[in-house]
């Protein structure tokens, strides 16, 4: 048995194997070819049917002259063709299946591409042909005003009358005292001392240009410190107070010092007891400045000086006693 003949006399069988030739046992006789078939006999002849057509010939017998045997017709089985030939269509549909299903596809892809493609743009289209619509904004709240509380309009206290007379003040004696701080401008009256000594200064360098003004006086004192003094220092003058209209007595007869005209002394005509180096002065004020001063003289012995009613002050030094003749 082999795949392949192996020469003269090798037949294949029905499995698809090559057999060697099989040798006859001794002393039989070689096998006789089947005597030829004869004529085949035509068939009996029916009334009104055509004749019969001759009929092809058969195949050879086996064994025939020109036939080999079995095994040297066909070198390959008979099954294997409509194997070989099934599977050959089975592929060939399933490439034709394959391409048919990548085109499809292709088509597919393409069709759905332009078809997104072509929604895309009518929706773009859509969008820029449609009037944008304003996006609604929500409206900031705002606080509601707040309602001032009512206020009470304050309470005028009822108008007070200036008293007709200046309240009395704390007095002041000796030393350097701030016009405005320890003490208000105004006019202030001591009753005097024994070498009384004042002055109104500019500010407390000591200087001789800080003395505004100064006077070295005897018995009743009057000055009038003004709101552009800065300072005041009095010396050896007793205790000072505002000058206030009733607070002294009117003398029927003056000494030495100074005296308010209409309040302390009636305008008028006055004569002196005489003394040595009297000095006498009428006055529109009692700062001490030299502008103030109305008239005055140095005298010896009795003098006689008329008052008038619109002199302010009289200033009397060394000159005894004055008394109203007229």
């Amino acid at each position: 048995m082999s795949d392949v003949s192996r020469g003269a006399g090798w037949w294949m069988a029905a499995d698809g194997k090559w057999y060697p030739p099989q040798p006859l046992p001794q002393g039989a006789p070689p096998p006789q070819a089947p005597p030829p078939p004869g004529p085949a006999s035509p068939p009996p002849f029916v009334p009104g049917a055509s004749a019969p057509r001759p009929m092809p010939p058969g195949p050879p017998p086996f064994g025939s002259p020109g036939q080999g045997p079995p095994s040297m017709q066909s070198s390959r089985p008979k099954w294997l063709i409509p194997v070989v030939a099934c599977g050959g269509l089975f592929f060939l549909v399933v490439v034709i299946g394959a391409i048919g299903g990548s085109a499809d596809k292709k088509e597919n892809v393409s069709a759905g591409g332009a078809a997104q493609t072509t929604s895309t743009t009518a929706v773009a289209e859509a969008s820029a042909s449609a009037p944008s619509e304003p996006t609604p904004t929500e409206p900031t709240p705002t606080e509601p005003p707040t309602t001032p509380v009512p206020t009470e309009p304050p309470t005028t206290p009822p108008p007070t009358e200036a008293p007709t007379t200046l309240p009395p003040v704390p007095g002041f004696g000796d030393g350097t005292l701030i016009v405005g701080t320890d003490m208000p401008p105004g006019r202030y009256i001591s009753a005097g001392g024994n070498g009384c000594y004042w002055e109104r200064l500019s500010d407390a360098s000591g200087g001789f240009e800080a003395i505004l003004a100064n006077d070295n006086a005897d018995g009743q004192v009057i000055v009038d410190i003004l709101p552009t003094d800065r300072f005041f220092s009095p010396k050896r003058c007793g205790q000072w107070k505002l000058f206030g209209e009733g607070t002294v007595p009117l003398p029927e007869a003056i000494g030495d010092g100074s005296w308010a005209v209409n309040a302390q002394l009636p305008p008028g005509e006055y004569r002196n007891s005489g003394g040595s180096g009297c000095y006498w002065s009428r006055l529109s004020g009692f700062s001490g400045d030299f502008s103030e001063l109305l008239a005055n003289d140095n005298v010896d012995g009795q003098t006689i000086v008329a008052i008038a009613p619109t002199d302010v002050g009289f200033t009397s030094k060394r000159c005894g006693t004055w008394q109203k003749i007229g």
